[in-house]
């Protein structure tokens, strides 16, 4: 307050509240004083809006140094831009560094001053590191180019000044002639764009060393005075070349020659000739591929040649018919040896863990392959055999699935091994590789007869077993035989349902026997065809004695008859005695 008021301390009120006396209540209800307090923020905020405003022009300039400057060189030199690529960056760069310098470097707003001197000069000072940078890896790109250049002039003009002897060596200069002058509007092309390179250089003051700039200025003559001394060469050579060329229609007669008697062999001895046996085939396809790449490597140096000495291209169809062939038989023998991979994997499955759906949808794979090669592919004569083995392998499948029947037994197996010739043991180690080897589908019928027996020896053997559980398990009905209240022993009882299962056994036997699959139990049948009937004829006899004994028995077994008939009356005791024996000791 500078002296012109005392300050009053703070004052007791009531209650002793403390109580602070200022003028903060008068002046903050002066019109004036919020007038003014309302308007200096407003005039900040106003004059750092503005300036915000100005200042958003430069941020245009960020990113001279928020780009990673190695990064970006390196992406844009391995897209190996052309020359003009590299100006519209350099030009970008070199305005920015001129454009800069020319914006105010003082800025006045209201109360405050910019000076914008410094960060001008780091804007201009990164621009033009962004040109050096890219200057540099223009000139790496433009020289890389040169040195190219130059060798390559230079090994074609040492090609050139070589002096033929030999017709190799004639061919050879000759392709070195055509050669350069093939490339001439190429090359033209290309030290141009070098030469533009370093111009662009020289525009935006990157020099490169002298030596450099002389191989620059030099590279266009070199090029021109090489391709003056191919046509003056190529004119020196003309009367070798007419020597030559009669040469070369020789070797191309020759090699016609060959190739038809190339052709014969292919399709009289080649991998295409040889049946079913594919494996053969496979062998002989490496051996004339080899062969067709020699015959096709020679086509092209002869071709090369009628070039060089300017004769009409000689066409030759057998060779291409053979090639389109040999194409198509590759595709063919590449899905057999893929089938053969398969089936080899397929062989070391346990055959307790044959799973047919696996074999069946792996072969309708191979199946879908075929059919995609092309129609002149499929009708080869070696697609049909390879079709030939697919169904035979697919028409197996279903035939392993009926070797898993439950019917089957070691002597059928036994049987399956001699009739397809292939022996093994029956294992838990047996794979599938042993019925492969069998080849099912050749044995189709055997097979078939060999299930069939099975299922039909099954059903034989359940019903000798039945007959055999019927009688192990047969019971006689055994009474104790009353004459009035006295017992008198044991007889047997009703044997009806015993003669109709002796009957109903007897008649099984005999349908058996008529079977022409009752072999492996014929023994077995005879002997209980002769039981039963030991059996029928002893019940039939004991029914008679029986009867007998005890119609004798009611007669001789107290009354006058025994007293009437006293020999014969010891002669049935005597009876009664032997059969109540027999009749005790078998029935009780």
């Amino acid at each position: 307050m500078n002296g012109s008021c005392i300050q009053c301390p703070p004052q007791k009120g009531e209650e002793e509240e403390i109580v602070i006396i200022s003028f903060h209540n008068d002046i903050c209800v002066n019109p004036q004083i919020i007038e003014q307090a309302v308007m200096i923020p407003q005039n900040v905020h106003r004059l750092l809006v503005n300036l915000m405003k100005y200042l958003q022009r430069w941020k245009r300039y960020r990113p001279l140094w928020k780009l990673d400057k190695a990064i970006v060189m390196e992406k844009f030199a391995a897209k190996r831009p052309p020359c003009v690529a590299y100006d519209e960056k350099l030009q970008f760069y070199s305005k920015i560094a001129g454009d800069v310098m020319r914006h105010p470097l003082v800025k006045d707003e209201h109360c405050i001053r910019l000076q914008l001197g410094p960060l001008a000069s780091t804007v201009q000072e990164n621009a033009k590191s962004w040109v050096l940078s890219l200057g540099r890896l223009l000139n790496e790109s433009a020289k890389e180019e040169l040195e190219s250049l130059q060798e390559e002039i230079e090994s074609l003009s040492k090609n050139l000044k070589k002096s033929p002897s030999t017709l190799e060596e004639l061919k050879f200069v000759l392709a070195t002639i055509a050669e350069i002058k093939s490339k001439s509007l190429v090359m033209e092309l290309r030290y141009k764009d070098v030469q533009e390179r370093y111009r662009t250089l020289a525009m935006y003051k990157i020099f490169p060393p002298e030596a450099e700039q002389e191989q620059v200025n030099d590279i266009e003559s070199m090029w021109v005075g090489l391709f003056n001394d191919a046509l003056n060469v190529d004119h020196a050579l003309r009367g070798i070349k007419r020597t030559f060329t009669e040469i070369t229609r020789g070797e191309i007669m020759n090699y016609k020659l060959q190739i038809e008697n190339f052709a014969r062999r292919f399709y009289s001895e080649g991998p295409g000739s040889v049946g079913e046996d594919l494996d053969r085939g496979v062998e002989l396809l490496g051996v004339f591929e080899k062969e067709l790449a020699k015959h096709e490597k020679n086509r092209q140096e002869l071709a090369n040649a009628e070039k060089l000495f300017d004769l009409p291209i000689t066409m030759y169809p057998e060779l291409l018919k053979v090639q389109k062939e040999m194409n198509g038989l590759r595709m063919i023998y590449d899905l057999y040896e893929g089938l053969k991979v398969a089936k080899e994997e397929w062989s070391q499955t346990l055959w307790v863990n044959l799973n047919v759906q696996v074999l069946q949808e792996g072969i309708d794979g191979f199946f879908r392959g075929l059919r995609k090669l092309p129609r002149h592919i499929r009708t080869l004569t070696v697609a049909f055999h390879l079709e030939a083995k697919m169904k035979a392998f697919k028409e197996s499948v279903p035939l392993l699935l009926d070797l898993k029947h439950e019917a089957l037994r070691d002597r059928h197996w036994k049987e399956l091994m001699e009739k397809t010739g292939v022996f093994f043991e029956m294992t838990e180690t047996f794979t599938l590789e042993n019925m492969f080897a069998m080849e099912l589908d050749k044995h189709t019928d055997i097979l078939n007869e060999i299930v069939t027996a099975a299922v039909k020896e099954v059903a034989i053997e359940k019903a000798v077993k039945d007959i055999l559980d019927t009688w192990e398990n047969m019971k006689f009905n055994v009474l104790k035989y009353y004459k009035g209240p006295q017992e008198r022993g044991y007889i047997l009882g009703s044997v009806d349902e015993i003669i109709q299962s002796l009957d109903d056994n007897t008649v099984n036997l005999q349908s058996i026997l008529g079977s022409r699959f009752v072999g492996p139990f014929l023994q077995t049948v005879h002997k209980w065809e002769k039981t039963l009937s030991l059996i029928g004829e002893v019940i039939e006899i004991w029914m008679l004695v029986q009867r007998k004994w005890m119609y004798l028995e009611s007669i001789f077994i107290g009354g006058d008859i025994r007293s009437q008939l006293p020999d014969e009356a010891k002669k049935f005791d005597n009876i009664d005695r032997m059969f109540k024996r027999a009749s005790y000791g078998r029935l009780v």
